[in-house]
């Protein structure tokens, strides 16, 4: 029967217009069928670039890790070499003031320096008031015996006279010539 199937196929008479729609139908078929194995290649392509860029996710976020895993390593080397570096440097500073007490002394010649400076001024300014009270004392004494010679007619005049004796006594002064 198969035979007769077969023959029976060939009996059909099969117009030109049906051939070539076959012949399209075919064409459509391929066409159809070549891009079915572009579609499944770029699905392929891009199941196997997902997979990869799932690889590269999870490597960046385990060099991320890493890295922020390394800055905390990094925070504590860092408090510590500044912990480190204190101590050594007060052990340094502790150090230089046994090992060179030279720098102590110099400090105390420097400060002892300053003093004796400062007790120079004091000295002169109380040489100064020491000489301006002989001074003064001398001008008293000098007033005094002009008041005991002048006669004292006119107390208007003697007070006069002797306010301007006192005047010219202190312009006299070595004092007051400092001043001027």
């Amino acid at each position: 029967m198969a035979q007769m199937d077969d023959k029976a196929m060939l009996s059909v008479v099969i117009t030109r217009e049906q051939v070539e729609q076959f012949d399209d139908i075919t064409l459509l078929r391929e066409k159809c069928m070549q891009l079915s194995e572009q579609v499944t290649q770029c699905y392929g392509q891009i199941t196997s670039a997902l997979e990869e860029a799932e690889i590269a996710r999870g490597e960046t976020n385990a060099v991320g890790q890493q890295c922020e895993n390394l800055s905390t390593e990094n925070a504590a080397l860092q408090a510590e070499y500044n912990a480190l570096r204190g101590k050594l440097r007060s052990q340094m500073q502790a150090h230089n003031r046994v090992k060179t007490p030279s720098g102590e002394i110099a400090q105390l010649q420097e400060e002892m320096h300053k003093k004796q400076i400062e007790f120079e001024k004091m000295r002169r300014a109380h040489s100064l008031l020491q000489r301006q009270q002989l001074i003064d004392q001398e001008q008293i004494a000098l007033l005094q015996e002009q008041l005991q010679g002048v006669d004292i007619k006119d107390s208007e005049g003697d007070n006069r006279s002797t306010h301007s004796a006192i005047e010219e006594m202190h312009m006299r002064s070595p004092i007051a010539s400092v001043g001027r």
